[in-house]
């Protein structure tokens, strides 16, 4: 697993799933806007494709918690 899902949406661990859907809201509107202005390049689009896969986990109640038990389990060992 190679980012930290929480620190991409720029959310502490144990946030609300209403903070996870405001936080990838804020990301839509940017990345939109970027696009809108001509300004979306490769690194963008791949940043863009990045906080939508933490999107999906985060979001995602079974996800959510396999994905926090690989956490732990990567601090663990």
């Amino acid at each position: 697993m190679n980012a930290d899902y929480y620190r991409l949406l720029g959310l502490r661990r144990g946030c609300a799933s209403e903070e996870v859907k405001e936080a990838y809201i804020g990301f839509l509107l940017k990345f939109d806007q970027l696009r809108i202005d001509g300004e979306l390049g490769a690194s963008e689009k791949q940043q863009f494709l990045e906080i939508e896969n933490a999107y999906k986990v985060l979001s995602d109640t079974e996800k959510r918690t396999a994905y926090d038990r690989t956490l732990d389990e990567g601090e663990n060992g």
